[in-house]
């Protein structure tokens, strides 16, 4: 007997001791939770540091990760713990009677104790069947009270019990569930299956961390199942005075619990080792994780013999040839015909005639671009949009009828997307075509605002030659074409017109009402009505033409003044304006891809928008600022 009893206490030693020993290499052991690889390259691995670093604050330095030996960087955080929702399934058959029981409690109470205050703590004991002793609560206090009220009676209703745990946590997809389960035997009762409480655990999402209090009726197969489903681990004793330790372990683990977020740069099956190093504790653990396949590589470009042709993607479709050169063409023709052929110069002075006759035979492109003015001259008809075009045109000074203007328009932008078609792809060409077509308008105002400016510049050199004319005898048709033949363009031009249209029989009046709406100058109009006046009640005409010069004069003046000296604040409105477009360029011509972060994030979006808005409104303010209104 001596012999025997020797024997069983160095066997309960020596499992204590093992325990001992397993414990204290856990509590210096780094475990990999989770990988969440669902939105790769983006990686989030959970961890849990080890137990003796519990409490510290570990940064990204503390932390190196590795992906197939490749080190990668990587944010750490630390998990908060008011979103852990923590449930004590406590087992509390006929065999916890006595002091497993009181042990188990003790243990428990403690385990809450450590909790930070924002944690929910569940209590559920188990014997014949499941009961829940507290809700999921932050108020520790009722939880510790739960634990004490916990007695021992009955069989083992394991499985059952852990299915009642799995409805128990709340709800949200943020909140971090952990089921820590002690049970010193199997089930026994329990109308549920171990596959059917396995299933239960991977539903709730919870991380399962069981406490095994060995006895002749422990099942540490099942308890291992249960484990497994829920990613956790398994610690076992036989002694109940070990169970306090065991339950320290693992409230360090959930609170000392980290994710690490990296950009991944592997593909398929991947090693990840994660190592800790930190005040003196080195640990390390490895996973396999099988991340996405690479994407599809791009095709290398096909190897070019001697002879052959290279050809790239729908390039090297046979009709895009001869279809990109056959509208190049077609439009080459069009725009030479259209500006070389003869026509008119203003439709708003002569009728259209057909475009030939019943004998007269025409090439092929030229019919083909008769039949396009044609067609743009009754679209533009329909929408009434030829006399308003018209006056545009006669502004700027371009010998053009508006049905030739939107002709060539629409041959510009068709070479444009025709030419980058074959180069840049459809968007490209799109994109440009619509540019083309903005920027023709844009060269038509151009025009007009220069030939306005001029004309206005001349207008008082124009108006002291009226009146010398006038002085010398001659009458006012007479005097306005001699101002049509000597002086320059544009007011040379818009006189001569206002002599033929005289001529012709329009009233004079009228013609020079019409040269003064198409001008759109202010100071012209003064002369106009000016003139128009003396018409009516008689006078020196000369001494009211020399009094008007001498006012549009005054009025040059005072507006070069005001150029000269908003000349400099103009001046610093285009650099600033230029400054960030032209950094811009330089940014990515020094250094590619430092500004793509203000594409990749909506904050950057915001910036760049908020910045566009700004500068518009500056731009809107300086020109009202220098421009001057009389």
């Amino acid at each position: 007997m001596t012999l025997r009893r020797t024997a069983s206490c160095l066997a309960t030693a020596a499992l204590v001791v093992a325990a001992a020993a397993a414990h204290a290499v856990a509590a210096d052991s780094l475990r990999i939770d989770t990988v969440d690889a669902g939105k790769h390259p983006r990686v989030e691995l959970t961890v849990t540091a080890p137990e003796s670093l519990a409490g510290k604050r570990l940064g990204p330095e503390s932390f190196t990760i590795s992906e197939n030996g490749r080190a990668v960087a990587a944010r750490v955080a630390a998990l908060p713990s008011d979103n852990l929702a923590v449930l004590l399934l406590v087992d509390t058959s006929g065999s916890m009677s006595g002091a497993p029981m009181e042990a188990a409690k003790s243990a428990a109470a403690d385990f809450i104790d450590q909790m930070p205050a924002g944690v929910r703590i569940s209590v559920v004991g188990f014997g014949t069947t499941p009961s829940v002793e507290a809700g999921f609560t932050t108020d520790h206090a009722r939880a510790a009270s739960a634990v004490q009220s916990l007695e021992a009676r009955g069989e083992t209703a394991l499985y059952d019990a852990v299915l009642t745990a799995g409805r128990q946590f709340p709800k949200g997809r943020s909140l971090r569930r952990a089921l820590v389960l002690l049970s010193d035997g199997g089930d026994t009762v329990s109308r549920a299956t171990l596959n059917e409480a396995a299933a239960s655990v991977g539903a709730s999402r919870a991380s399962t961390h069981v406490v095994e209090l060995k006895s002749p009726e422990s099942d540490s197969d099942a308890l291992v199942a249960l484990a497994k489903a829920g990613n956790g681990t398994v610690v076992r004793t036989t002694d109940p005075a070990q169970l306090a330790a065991l339950y320290d372990s693992v409230a360090a683990e959930l609170v000392n619990r980290y994710v690490l977020r990296f950009r991944s740069e592997a593909y398929g099956p991947t090693e990840l080792l994660t190592a800790i190093d930190s005040e003196g504790v080195r640990a390390e653990a490895t996973k396999l994780v099988q991340f996405p396949p690479p994407p599809p590589a791009k095709p290398a470009p096909p190897s070019v013999r001697p002879g052959e042709v290279l050809r790239l993607g729908w390039i090297a479709e046979p009709w895009v040839p001869a279809v990109g050169a056959a509208v190049v063409f077609a439009g080459l023709a069009v725009l030479l015909l259209t500006v070389l052929a003869p026509r008119r110069r203003r439709r708003a002075l002569v009728e259209d005639r057909p475009a030939a006759t019943a004998g007269e035979k025409m090439p092929t492109i030229a019919t083909v671009t008769a039949y396009l003015v044609r067609s743009a001259d009754q679209l533009l008809e329909r929408r009434g949009k030829t006399r308003s075009l018209n006056n545009r045109l006669e502004q700027a000074g371009v010998n053009l009828r508006p049905a030739e203007y939107v002709v060539l328009s629409g041959c510009a932008m068709i070479l444009t997307f025709a030419t980058l078609l074959l180069f840049a792809g459809p968007w490209v060409a799109l994109i440009a075509a619509v540019g083309a077509g903005f920027a023709v308008r844009t060269y038509i105002n151009i025009r007009i605002a220069r030939r306005r400016a001029a004309f206005s510049e001349q207008l008082g050199d124009t108006l002291q030659l009226l009146a010398g004319s006038l002085r010398a005898g001659y009458g006012l048709m007479q005097a306005v074409d001699a101002v049509s033949r000597e002086a320059d363009e544009p007011t040379g031009e818009e006189f001569r017109r206002l002599v033929v249209e005289t001529r012709l029989g329009r009233d004079f009046s009228d013609s020079l009402q019409a040269m003064a709406d198409r001008l759109g100058t202010e100071d012209f109009t003064w002369v106009v009505q000016a003139m128009e006046i003396h018409r009516e009640v008689g006078g020196d005409l000369a001494e009211v033409l020399d009094a008007v010069a001498g006012t549009i004069r005054e009025r040059d003046q005072i507006r070069r003044q005001v150029k000269a000296l908003s000349a400099e604040g103009r001046l610093s409105a285009v650099i600033l304006l230029g400054l960030p477009f032209f950094m811009a360029a330089a940014i990515s011509v020094l250094q590619p891809g430092y500004l793509q972060e203000l594409f990749r994030h909506p904050v950057g979006w915001a910036m760049v928008i908020t910045s566009g808005i700004l500068m518009t409104v500056g731009t809107i303010w300086v020109r009202r600022l220098v421009r001057l209104v009389f």
